[in-house]
């Protein structure tokens, strides 16, 4: 089971950046990157989704075979303005995702770059300090080592 947590918890090669609420920069995944992780993780037969529409809300019930029993996690999402239940079907298996571990480090890189901006102001002079530190290339390298620690 421990292997298991240590590879849904692996970081990902490659998070995205929106602007949210009052110009914060957002990191996050896409539901893409959530199924390609559990395929990665517990092999295409390994997982299962089912919906359903509670109360305004999707729910996501992911389920995951753990040895020969189904273990299920659920959690929801409303639908979303852009992409109306897609977007909420997405949302809601992407919620679900970080129940099993999946994600976590999109919510530590969002902290990181909260604290900065709150402490540096804009992002592109938070990120213009870490580089003229060096800390960019430290953070690089510290990521390689995490990988080769994870067995990226």
């Amino acid at each position: 089971m421990k292997h298991i947590q240590i590879e849904l918890k692996k970081p990902f090669a490659h998070h995205n950046w929106r602007k949210g609420a009052g110009g914060k920069e957002l990191v996050y995944i896409d539901a893409r990157q959530v199924m390609n992780r559990l395929d990665e993780v517990f092999d295409v037969g390994g997982w299962q989704a089912h919906y359903e529409h509670i109360g305004g809300r999707m729910i996501c019930k992911l389920s995951c075979l753990i040895g020969d029993k189904w273990v299920t996690k659920s959690d929801g999402a409303g639908d979303t303005n852009i992409e109306g239940d897609k977007g909420g079907i997405s949302d809601a298996l992407k919620r679900a995702a970080v129940l099993w571990g999946i994600g976590g480090t999109c919510i530590t890189l969002q902290r990181l770059i909260q604290t900065e901006t709150l402490h540096h102001g804009l992002r592109q002079k938070v990120m213009t300090n870490l580089w003229k530190k060096g800390m960019v290339k430290r953070l690089r390298n510290g990521v390689k080592n995490m990988r080769h620690h994870y067995e990226i």
